[in-house]
């Protein structure tokens, strides 16, 4: 299990300044902002991105995004994979997106629906 991570206004700082740091062993700020991890994404696709979307970035969010990154990990490790985004964080996006509390993902070699059933499952019995 990973350690609860409780951000505080300076970590919110730290990341800005470094947002590739990593805030779990696999996942990023960034990536979580730009929403584009997937091996076909250009770093000029997520660095536009990032630019646009980290200027809603807020403490509040931020907590989100590391209770999503969580739970990205135990996605991760229920596949025995690694997961990809396509989207994340979405300032002005009144539901989950926005603050921080939804991501799109891939899971290659697995279908949306397969991720979809498995997920659920596991939700499920946890």
């Amino acid at each position: 299990m990973t350690a609860l991570i409780v951000p505080t206004p300076a970590m919110l700082q730290a990341v800005l300044k470094a947002p590739k740091t990593n805030i779990t062993p696999h996942f990023t700020v960034y990536e979580l902002v730009s929403g584009l991890s997937t091996p076909s994404s250009t770093e000029a696709e997520r660095e536009a991105r990032w630019v646009t979307r980290s200027k809603g970035l807020t403490l509040d969010v931020l907590v989100a995004l590391c209770d999503l990154a969580q739970g990205l990990e135990t996605v991760r490790a229920l596949f025995g994979v690694p997961v990809y985004l396509t989207s994340g964080f979405r300032p002005g996006d009144p539901k989950q997106h926005g603050a921080g509390q939804a991501a799109d993902i891939q899971v290659y070699g697995f279908s949306p629906l397969e991720v979809a059933r498995r997920v659920r499952e596991h939700v499920a019995t946890s």
